[in-house]
């Protein structure tokens, strides 16, 4: 369900519990290593080619003079 504006009701925030039931004492911890910065923000795929830039414009785009 979205509001007029087409944010979900509610915000962002999950549905769910993150947890499900309750933590026992004694259960099994898993510790798992983040992903290195390159793995969870890929680089995106190279253009095949790139415009000059317009004034202003620095993203996309190659700089005159440039090769």
């Amino acid at each position: 369900m979205t509001t007029g504006a087409g944010n979900p009701v509610g915000g962002y925030q999950p549905a769910g519990p993150a947890i499900q039931g309750t933590a026992t004492p004694g259960g099994p911890v898993v510790f798992q290593q983040a992903p290195s910065p390159s793995q969870a923000y890929p680089a995106p795929a190279p253009k095949e080619s790139y415009p000059i830039c317009k004034k202003g414009q620095f993203d996309g785009c190659r700089q005159r003079g440039g090769k």
